[in-house]
């Protein structure tokens, strides 16, 4: 199990690196221009429903799908995913054909500033688009099929199709006609449903359609998904006040918007996803032996390791933004203004990631004790607070407004998520806690004035690439040191890190 947990943490890994060279290859044809905005919207409007799905499926089908299967056998546990996807299935089309007819006002929705050739550009890829929403939900459901049968690689892997084939698409459209993007959106992830039909088989999953409505695993599963939906649902409202506002400061903001998020992502994928999920077992274990004195010291830890790692990212992100958004999408059709407009909105996100890190692991220490009721109300209360900060910010600080107002949300979030935890289980060691996310917080902005002068030195005499790579390699030369003389991180804890599979293996 240990090994597919690393193979999982890799596979995403390189998951969101293609995923995010997708982004460099769709900047380089279409930079931040109202075709990649109409493009935007039109792939925002299937994920969002392909969200609900997904909430549904993480929340609550896993655990009444092994009870189904512990108590009926197998095949009832089948029957019931089948009924799940069918009756996902007959919902999905009621969206398709509520969306097909009246695309023009959902497209006006999400985006009321545009106008003329940029409407109906959305309008036309929309049409094509919205019927990825079947396969996105459906891979969805199957994905959980496959985990809670212990088959993860697969379903892991199969985004690598999409991505590839997108990918293919934007190039086509970028050299033959533009038309061609919204087909490899729809083709990609049809394509990515299609490859776990082969491990589905091997799993023993025979189709039926069985369609019950009043089945009682059905109601339970909506029961325990409704909280986090209706989280998600205010998040997307979230995301669709972002877009509007967008839409109506400067002509490419939704595309601006979207590649500063898709490069945060790439930290939040690699470093606050991965870690955790790996220790959420663990919590779990602690909660169900109530040891919570335990389950208090792991969620800690959890969130000081993180802190060491995205704080110096954040701070670097902040001070390195234009040269970093100039190497990543700088070429093509993304010109100089493309890049000051992306590399304001980075900088004004970048703080998002502290606050995104402790929501994700101090929500965990909550389902760990089998409330979901806190963690929903707190996102809630976060997100109503960023809505509110939109419209204010982006009046004084058009799109970088609107990325301040996401990063103080999710901080205020995060903190809250804190201050609850420390109600329900009492003392959780704050005093400790703060005292180490300070010296990371000194370290990290000394590191950021070196990095700063570093690349003010290099970034003048050496081309783009050298310089960044050398104000990097100053940054660790700064920052590591520093922990450690802090005593945030200590050298055994590295050597722990390093030599921890060669002890296993010595055992075996």
């Amino acid at each position: 199990m240990g090994n597919t947990a690393f193979l999982l943490v890799l596979i995403s890994a390189l998951s969101k690196i293609i995923g995010f060279a997708r982004e460099m290859v769709v900047s380089y044809f279409y930079g931040t221009s109202s075709l990649k905005d109409a493009y935007v919207i039109a792939s925002t409007i299937p994920n969002l429903l392909s969200g609900f799905v997904a909430t549904a499926m993480t929340v609550g089908f896993i655990p009444i799908y092994n009870r189904v299967r512990r108590n009926r056998g197998e095949e009832e546990a089948v029957g019931f995913t089948s009924n799940v996807g069918n009756l996902s299935f007959l919902v999905i089309t009621v969206f398709v054909a509520f969306v097909l007819t009246f695309t023009e006002p959902v497209v006006r929705l999400f985006a009321s500033g545009f106008e003329g050739e940029t409407l109906s550009t959305a309008v036309f890829f929309t049409r094509i688009m919205i019927f990825s929403v079947y396969s996105l939900s459906l891979f969805n459901l199957y994905q959980g099929y496959l985990n809670a049968n212990k088959s993860f690689i697969v379903s892991a892997f199969a985004p690598f199709i999409a991505n590839v084939t997108v990918i293919l698409f934007i190039i086509l459209s970028g050299v033959i006609d533009y038309r061609l993007l919204p087909f490899g959106f729809m083709v990609g992830y049809l394509l990515q449903f299609i490859g776990i039909f082969p491990e589905l088989r091997k799993t023993g999953y025979s189709h039926s359609f069985k369609i019950d409505i009043h089945d009682r695993q059905v109601r339970d599963l909506v029961f325990f998904a409704t909280p986090m939906i209706i989280s998600l649902l205010f998040q997307d409202i979230g995301n669709i006040i972002d877009k509007n506002i967008a839409s109506l400061v400067v002509v490419g903001g939704i595309s601006a918007l979207e590649y500063a998020i898709r490069l945060t992502g790439m930290f939040s994928g690699i470093l606050i996803v991965p870690i955790s999920t790996s220790v959420y077992p663990s919590m779990s274990n602690a909660a169900l032996d109530k040891n919570y004195s335990a389950l208090k010291k792991i969620t800690r830890d959890t969130a000081v390791s993180m802190a060491t790692f995205l704080l110096p990212c954040i701070v670097g992100l902040i001070i390195l933004a234009e040269p970093v958004i100039s190497f990543v999408f700088g070429r093509g059709e993304f010109g100089d203004e493309s890049i000051i407009m992306t590399a304001g909105v980075l900088a004004c996100y970048a703080p998002m990631l502290i606050g995104q890190a402790f929501t994700d692991i101090y929500s965990r220490a909550f389902y760990s004790l089998e409330n979901t009721k806190t963690p929903v109300v707190i996102s809630i209360i976060a997100i109503g607070i960023d809505i509110i900060l939109k419209f204010v910010l982006s009046h004084f600080f058009g799109l970088n407004g609107l990325a301040i107002a996401t990063a103080t949300g999710r901080v205020i979030s995060g903190i809250l998520m804190i201050m609850a935890l420390r109600f329900v289980l009492g003392k959780i060691g704050a005093r400790e806690f703060i005292s180490k996310l300070s010296r990371i917080g000194i370290s990290s902005i000394l590191m950021g004035i070196a990095v700063y002068f570093v690349y003010q030195f290099a970034g003048s005499r050496m081309p783009l690439f050298i310089s960044l790579l050398i104000t990097l390699l100053a940054a660790f030369a700064v920052y590591f040191p520093l922990v450690i003389f802090l005593k945030v991180l200590r050298l055994e804890d590295i050597q722990n890190l390093i030599f921890r599979k060669k002890r296993k293996q010595k055992k075996r």
